[in-house]
């Protein structure tokens, strides 16, 4: 079975750093990858790489909102938003 992935969409450093940090000590087994905490930059990431399993999703970026990262982006990842 191939390991599980993680996506982190944050805008707020230490926020995406402590949510990394607490993913990864309660599931050593996942891969965890924090991506920029823009639309714009996330809309990027999402079209050249595979989409992860599960992406925890900030509600507010720095440059809007992420339902219009969800609209462009159409991620195919279960989503899980902390705010």
């Amino acid at each position: 079975m191939s390991k599980l992935t993680a996506a982190i969409i944050e805008d707020e450093v230490p926020a995406a750093r402590l949510l990394s940090s607490i993913i990864t000590r309660l599931r050593p087994d996942w891969e965890v990858t924090v991506l920029p905490g823009s639309v714009e930059d996330a809309i990027a990431w999402f079209k050249t790489q595979p989409h992860p399993d599960i992406l925890f999703l900030d509600i507010q970026l720095s440059d809007g909102n992420s339902f219009l990262f969800i609209e462009q982006a159409r991620p195919e990842s279960m989503i899980v938003f902390t705010t």
